[in-house]
């Protein structure tokens, strides 16, 4: 189904939260396509094992994810490119913190914006980006044999996590998906 028809079509937002997307959220009315969610509900609770020197702070692919979820309403192949991480979002009281995802009207660039829930509270621009169909020359292969070839150097999953550790990159059990990692000049493969 369509990203509408999942989420709720431009005149009537959706309530039902398990039709939802867990970080897009629900669709509301507006002049351009938009999205709201609450990062308080207890089924995002996994975003407080994202750390970044001892404050939980909103993970850069969560953006990626929420503009690729709301472009792709046709399934069909989109690529999101030239995305700004403009400010952190740090969620000290995830609880009380609104999302929101817009895009314009015709789909092509999109925005996130954060607020504290509070009334008063204004809204700040946290990620912005491009969305695209990838072209034919676009569409590359990759060779994971040959990279694997050049990345010599095995790290382990603990030895991973205690050098990101020591950047302070605080990965919790559920940010922990990095079971082997190979790296190499300039580039690095993982399992």
């Amino acid at each position: 189904p369509s990203a509408e028809d999942r989420y709720g079509s431009a005149a009537v937002a959706t309530t039902n939260e398990r039709d939802q997307h867990p970080l897009l959220g629900r669709r509301v009315r507006a002049a351009h396509p938009l999205w709201e969610s609450s990062l308080g509900s207890d089924r995002l609770a996994y975003l407080d094992d994202h750390l970044i020197q001892g404050t939980v702070v909103f993970p850069g692919a969560a953006y990626v994810e929420m503009a690729l979820t709301a472009a792709n309403g046709d399934g069909s192949p989109i690529s999101v490119r030239n995305v700004g991480f403009k400010r952190a979002l740090f969620l000290p009281e995830r609880k009380r913190t609104l999302v929101q995802l817009g895009l314009d009207a015709a789909g092509t660039q999109f925005e996130v914006h954060a607020s504290n829930g509070d009334a008063t509270s204004a809204w700040t621009l946290h990620a912005s980006g491009e969305i695209a169909k990838p072209t034919s020359d676009a569409r590359q292969t990759v060779d994971i044999h040959d990279i694997r070839a050049r990345c010599t150097n095995e790290v382990s999953h603990d030895d991973c996590y205690a050098a990101l550790a020591r950047r302070g990159l605080e990965y919790g059990p559920a940010f922990r998906g990095i079971e082997q990692l190979w790296t190499g000049p300039d580039e690095a493969i993982g399992r």
